[in-house]
């Protein structure tokens, strides 16, 4: 298999707000690649660990963008009945009911 680097991420952008790196001069810029297999679908590589992201390309940035919410120690969500803190709103449901036997407030 042969595997060609067509950009390497250092603008700073996601393309969408409220993700680190929005604006320039980003804690995240960098830590990402994207390559081209010829022939193939693409893979989207994490800067910081190596993980690899393969599919499509919206869904490769989609997860990228994910995982490298976890280097960051990005954890936006709290437990509104304890001090556990997730980086995922799917983590927090799932501790919400596993721990207090509740779900998410409408």
């Amino acid at each position: 298999m042969e595997v060609v680097l067509i950009r390497i991420g250092s603008s700073g952008g996601w393309g969408c707000g409220g993700f680190p790196g929005e604006g320039g001069g980003a804690p995240m810029a960098g830590l990402w690649r994207e390559e081209a297999e010829l022939g193939g679908e693409g893979i989207s590589v994490c800067g910081v660990c190596g993980r690899e992201f393969r599919g499509r390309r919206s869904q490769r940035t989609y997860n990228l963008k994910q995982h490298l919410s976890i280097h960051a120690g990005l954890r936006p969500f709290q437990c509104p009945l304890c001090s556990h803190a997730f980086n995922r709103k799917s983590h927090l449901k799932g501790h919400l009911l596993a721990r207090h036997g509740t779900t998410l407030p409408q």
